[in-house]
């Protein structure tokens, strides 16, 4: 096959709802809303601050530092907002012209994240927790009619993590922890075909293009339609160690593994022209996606002050360049495998944040956050996730009721850096303009002691 069909078939079959939606996880479908109390201060010092049972997720360790029971419930709302200017073009060999449709409208949906912790001590110096959460996840839809449809529709990635841990103080400055990664993630993908560009940019087939009406690409009335889902179980870890030189301060470090994915699923393609079919092309196959969900380091400190001031300060490394290929693979036709290459970065996010503890029942937070995007340049941005470089700024207040009972409200807004989209989506669609947009992040947590 010529390199113009093989990235025909990479975008209209599974691969390009799946090499697409990759590029735009590495801007932000990792989840760090994973503390009601946390996130009052931007996540700063997460992995030393240990608040409360959500330190099982943040760093286990830090479950030494707790009362002898304790359950923390949260919900996380992130409502992001963002809108794309731009135009969406045919490449020369197809006519260079304008692709029809609107601009995408508001494509970026309500999530709702919940977190649920619980910790007890099992012997003097040990504990064993569980944590339940969602730590990557993704929601757009665009309308089937936007100029961008052959570079997304809708993307849907949901994970499930289960997490036991424990914890044991090996001194009374020293603690460490360990805690096992039970995931589940489950994805449904889809983008728009257009038929003729495929047609015509198969040598195979284009002779026979003019009988089937497959002559004019980004003509609208001649789209196909694919649709990817796919999921997939599996395990990875996490450590921490705690240490305390003196009371009221602490460093943490802790790491969290990567998780390697094979989602198996389906490819199904609709209104697709028996030119194609009959030659085994864009059927409908099973089909497995390769993904590696990248690992953590993260470190910070925690002070008091005195009895009423505690700061804090943290940084999180996260390994996107794992994503440098996507590997598809197919169980039938002619559409694979196919790589794709993703080229992600590195990233560092940095945060710094202080509690001010008004009184017995009062706390009130506040922090600050640099959380950089991995996407390269604008030619790897895609719409899926129009990811760009975030600040926080972050609130929050506890408040307990008694000893036992506190609750814990937090607002963070992103300012999100407008970004530039230049994506060459296959076969020759170049979507080409500037994504702004900002989120707003609410939390709402309940921590029983007891």
């Amino acid at each position: 096959m010529s390199r113009l069909t093989t990235r025909a078939l990479c975008a209209l079959s599974i691969t390009g709802a799946l090499c697409a939606a990759t590029t735009a996880y590495g801007a932000g479908f990792a989840i760090t809303e994973q503390s009601g109390s946390g996130m009052g201060n931007a996540f700063a010092g997460a992995a030393a601050s240990a608040q409360d049972a959500s330190t099982i997720y943040f760093n286990p360790a830090g479950m030494t530092l707790l009362p002898d029971r304790q359950v923390v419930g949260a919900l996380n709302f992130i409502d992001p907002s963002t809108k794309f200017t731009g135009t969406s073009k045919l490449i020369p060999a197809f006519g260079g012209g304008t692709i029809s449709g609107g601009d995408g409208g508001q494509p970026a949906l309500l999530g709702i994240v919940p977190n649920f912790y619980a910790q007890m001590q099992a012997l003097p110096r040990w504990r064993v927790g569980l944590g339940l959460n969602a730590p990557f996840g993704l929601r757009t839809d665009y309308p089937e009619s936007w100029m961008g449809r052959y570079q997304a529709v809708k993307s849907d990635l949901k994970t499930i993590n289960i997490n036991p841990a424990v914890a044991f103080a090996a001194t009374d400055q020293l603690s460490i922890g360990v805690g096992l990664d039970i995931q589940y993630a489950d994805a449904t993908l889809t983008n728009a075909v257009d038929n003729s560009a495929v047609c015509l940019g198969t040598p195979a087939l284009a002779a026979g293009c003019g009988l089937f009406g497959l002559t004019t690409p980004g003509n609208p009335s001649t789209d196909g339609f694919a649709r990817v889902s796919g999921d997939d179980w599996a395990l990875g870890y996490n450590l921490g160690i705690l240490y305390a030189p003196v009371p009221g301060t602490r460093f943490g470090l802790s790491y969290r593994s990567k998780v390697h994915h094979t989602l198996t699923g389906t490819a199904r393609f609709s209104n697709m022209p028996t030119l194609f079919t009959s030659n085994g092309l864009f059927v409908n196959t099973g089909a497995q996606a390769e993904i590696t969900l990248p690992e953590t380091v993260s470190g910070g400190v925690y002070h008091e002050v005195d009895s009423h001031l505690a700061v804090m300060g943290g940084f999180t490394w996260t390994h996107w360049s794992r994503f440098e290929n996507l590997v598809i693979q197919y169980d039938q036709g002619l559409q694979g495998p196919t790589v794709q290459r993703e080229s992600w970065q590195n990233t560092w996010r940095f945060s710094v944040g202080a509690n001010y503890r008004y009184n017995d029942r009062l706390t009130l937070r506040g922090g600050l956050a640099y959380d950089p995007t991995p996407i390269p340049d604008p030619s790897h941005r895609t719409p899926r996730i129009p990811g760009a470089t975030r600040r926080w700024l972050a609130v929050g207040a506890s408040y307990a009721f008694n000893p036992a009972l506190r609750f814990d409200l937090s607002y963070a807004h992103l300012f999100v850096s407008n970004s530039s989209t230049n994506d060459l989506g296959s076969p020759g669609h170049v979507l080409a303009g500037t994504n702004e947009s900002d989120v707003n992040l609410f939390s709402a947590q309940a921590v029983w002691s007891f």
